[in-house]
């Protein structure tokens, strides 16, 4: 199952990927608290699938690790894979289904909202059949893994900069005369935060 690394070496890798995974969930849990995840059911769904999957793929990492000497087809290596394998599908389909959901809606974002889809869709379009056809410890899976890596970052710098809120960023200025209608007494801040 590691080759061509070593048992060893593929164990720590695999106890690493476990760690980023766990990461990753918690990612998945801010993508699900976001604004924007709450909007529609499809969207609540989505997110939630991903957490869910996400979370699965902890447990997969470490069953990976437990079979690190296993020849790759055996029965041992496929169980360990199939969790692994189902988590990702799910994360993957969560993400999608997110990532279409939030650009129905429409955010002012929408390169920030299309992030989750691109993502779900290089993970489970490029990232899965590349890994499966060369092997998990292939120099080709370590390549799109890096690249699925970069953008779990770039998702993590959206969420994290509000980009999914569909608020985030300067707020248009109500005109004066809209501020009276409603009965508004607030007082608008000056460039330097002092009342005007």
């Amino acid at each position: 199952m590691s080759y061509p690394l070593s048992p060893g070496t593929f164990r720590f890798g695999q106890i690493f990927f476990a760690l980023t995974q766990a990461l990753m969930s918690l990612g998945m849990i801010a993508l699900a608290r976001t604004p924007l995840s709450r909007r529609t059911r499809s969207s609540k769904v989505g997110a939630g699938l991903a957490v869910v999957g996400f979370v699965i793929t902890v447990p997969g990492e470490l069953a990976l690790a437990l079979v690190a000497d296993a020849v790759i087809d055996s029965t041992r290596a496929s169980a360990a894979s199939s969790v692994f394998g189902v988590g990702i599908v799910l994360a993957d389909a969560g993400l999608i289904v997110f990532g279409v959901s939030a650009l129905r809606a429409r955010p002012r974002r929408r390169l920030a909202a299309a992030l989750p889809l691109v993502f779900g869709v290089f993970q489970l379009g490029v990232v899965t059949p590349v890994s499966f056809a060369a092997g998990f410890a292939s120099t080709a899976a370590f390549m799109v893994i890096t690249a699925q890596d970069l953008l779990v970052v770039l998702l993590g710098i959206v969420i994290m900069r509000r980009g999914l809120d569909d608020r985030g960023g300067p707020q248009p200025e109500r005109p004066l005369g809209d501020r009276e209608a409603t009965g508004s007494t607030e007082q608008d801040a000056g460039p330097d935060g002092a009342s005007t």
